[in-house]
């Protein structure tokens, strides 16, 4: 149970498209994707789940502090001049 004064954060980054550059992605955030998929590729690998309709990247961060908050959001900010869907 979490006492008055503490709170938590749970936030996700996620990019979407046909041209994304999964590997780019990472690469310019320096952050591992919790989910990536393929246009046409099976949710999770698994043949019995529909297939991705285009590329997706997500990392995922639940935290309890608002500093590790704000270290991973300038981990997110590093993409704000990288040109989205080129490497």
């Amino acid at each position: 149970m979490l006492d008055d004064d503490q709170k938590w954060y749970k936030v996700s980054l996620r990019f979407l498209g046909d041209d994304l550059d999964l590997a780019a992605v990472t690469s310019a955030l320096g952050l591992k994707p919790d989910v990536a998929g393929l246009i046409g590729e099976h949710i999770g690998g698994n043949p019995r789940y529909a297939i991705y309709e285009t590329n997706v990247w997500v990392h995922r961060l639940t935290i309890s502090c608002p500093s590790s908050l704000l270290d991973w959001r300038a981990a997110a900010e590093r993409c704000e001049s990288w040109p989205l869907g080129q490497a």
